[in-house]
């Protein structure tokens, strides 16, 4: 049996691995680090919702709604970039 710090400690592990990732990625160049962003914020931010906020132990109405307010998001910033984009 796994002591209960071991599972927080390695999704602390790949926070810190990604947020070294985001830096070494931002260092390459602005299109390489807006790439970084979009692929590497969302995984952290997947981790931080399912393991410290408890979401892989909720039923599946909260997270459809979890899912439902994040898809907003996704749509709000999607027609947001592309009107900064054609302006």
């Amino acid at each position: 049996m796994t002591p209960w710090w071991i599972p927080p400690l390695r999704v602390w592990a790949a926070l810190a691995a990604l947020t070294l990732g985001l830096v070494a990625v931002s260092r390459l160049g602005p299109v390489p680090a807006f790439l970084g962003l979009l692929v590497l914020t969302p995984a952290k931010a997947w981790l931080v919702l399912r393991h410290f906020m408890h979401l892989k132990h909720e039923g599946f109405l909260l997270r459809m709604v979890v899912a439902a307010a994040l898809g907003t998001l996704l749509i709000y910033l999607a027609l947001l970039f592309s009107d900064a984009a054609f302006r």
